[in-house]
């Protein structure tokens, strides 16, 4: 996984089954979806295990910046950034 992989902008894609998938706002103006996932779809979705470490084949890198890790969903090319454990710690 690249520390900074290119990314579609335009492709604003849909999180777990909780979030919104978008549309117009009261003001006629075009949101798009949220993108949100929670911890347990990602578990259920086989990103991450129970534990929440991440589940063995999928790809991950720790963000030292922002001390936040992040997973790589292959089939759709979707970036997802977490707070986990080692998050925490580094945030106090």
């Amino acid at each position: 996984l690249a520390p900074y992989p290119l990314c579609d902008t335009l492709n604003h894609t849909v999180g777990d089954a909780w979030d919104g998938t978008g549309g117009t706002d009261q003001c006629g103006v075009y949101e798009s979806p949220g993108g949100i996932w929670d911890f347990w779809p990602l578990v259920d979705a086989g990103f991450l295990l129970a534990n929440g470490s991440v589940a063995s084949g999928v790809p991950y890198r720790w963000d030292a910046c922002s001390s936040t890790r992040y997973l790589c969903m292959v089939d759709g090319g979707v970036l997802v950034s977490y707070i986990d454990l080692q998050s925490f710690a580094a945030k106090g």
